[in-house]
């Protein structure tokens, strides 16, 4: 089953990445700027004090020297070069104390630089993740295509042939050709039918995330009779949606119903289960999702390894994560399989 609907969803995330890092990258670009007003500020106030310093120990060398060999000075003289030195004094304060605080300030900077290129590296690292799933969904088409539709479309073509070579001399013949083609026919428009659902479900705009859930799992039980599935869904159509607009909503709403599907199909494909429970439920801001199967279970860490054979899983780990939430998987060989969704609702 092929389940493309996160490219929607993705194109709303992406969008909204570039917006926040444009905003991002203003605040970072007046950062920069300010650590070197601040550099420059700094190094003004390093020259200055080295005047003063330089100056104050001047007067103290004069001073000694004036001790040593006496010279009268008028008093006037005297009493303008202590008020000199005492401003001397008090402006070394001064400096000394805005000193400290530009580099408090400047540390307070290179903080705020490190953390933002931080945000910058995960940003980016979010887009060559919804580059990578983007290319996992396209090659999955490519796959399935080739594997179900175009195999039967050649097929197709070799027994129409084989029909027109029979046609005049077993007409019989020609015509049992012909009627296994028009199988082959509507079972190649069946697939393509459902890979354009798969790709955009037409009645989930229609119908809401319940019905198109309750729908997935009675296309389920009339296709896979030897299997229960149990359903206890809490209506997220109905939720108190205060941040989102409708169409976030609507992707948000579509890309949780791929990541069930995705966990549904990989019980039904691999895991050999009878049994299947689906609960759906909200807890605080959180939507918490609880799939059990009773199946033969796998190795979790061996098959998380092997990405490449088990393109579902990953794909749906990338899901999660892209819509910032956490997936955990308990399984063991033998022992079923239990997957804990917990995505955020805000």
């Amino acid at each position: 089953m092929i389940n493309v609907g996160i490219c929607y969803f993705l194109e709303d995330k992406d969008k909204l990445n570039k917006e926040k890092t444009s905003v991002l990258q203003e605040i970072y670009d007046r950062c920069l700027k300010d650590r070197i007003d601040i550099k420059e500020s700094i190094c003004k106030t390093e020259n200055r004090l080295s005047e003063i310093e330089l100056y104050l120990s001047t007067i103290e060398e004069d001073k000694e020297f004036d001790l040593k060999v006496f010279s009268p000075r008028k008093s006037e003289v005297l009493l303008k070069e202590k008020e000199r030195i005492i401003e001397c004094q008090e402006e070394k304060l001064k400096l000394e104390n805005r000193k400290r605080e530009q580099k408090s300030k400047l540390n307070q900077l290179d903080i705020q630089i490190e953390q933002l290129e931080l945000l910058f590296k995960n940003f980016n690292d979010t887009r060559f993740k919804i580059i990578d799933v983007q290319e996992k969904e396209r090659q999955r088409i490519a796959r399935e295509l080739h594997d179900s539709t175009v195999q039967n479309l050649t097929h197709l073509i070799h027994k129409i042939e084989l029909s027109s070579m029979f046609i005049d001399q077993d007409k019989i013949r020609s015509k049992l050709e012909l009627e296994s083609c028009i199988k082959l026919l509507k079972t190649s428009i069946e697939e393509i039918r459902e890979t354009i659902f798969n790709l955009r479900p037409m009645s989930f705009d229609d119908l809401g995330f319940r019905q198109c859930i309750e729908n997935l799992i009675a296309n389920i039980k009339l296709n896979y009779k030897n299997c229960d599935v149990q359903l206890n869904i809490f209506d997220l159509d109905q939720y108190d949606w205060k941040i989102r607009n409708k169409k976030s909503i609507n992707l948000f709403l579509v890309t949780v119903y791929r990541i069930i599907q995705e966990a549904i199909s990989n019980i039904i494909k691999h895991s050999e289960a009878d049994k299947i429970l689906l609960d759906i439920k909200c807890i605080d801001s959180d939507c918490v999702i609880l799939i059990k199967d009773n199946g033969k279970g796998f190795s979790v860490e061996d098959t998380l390894e092997q990405n490449e054979k088990h393109f579902g899983l990953s794909d749906m780990q990338d899901r999660v994560n892209l819509l910032n939430g956490t997936i955990d998987i308990i399984s063991e060989c033998g022992h079923g399989t239990e997957l804990k969704i917990v995505i955020p609702l805000i």
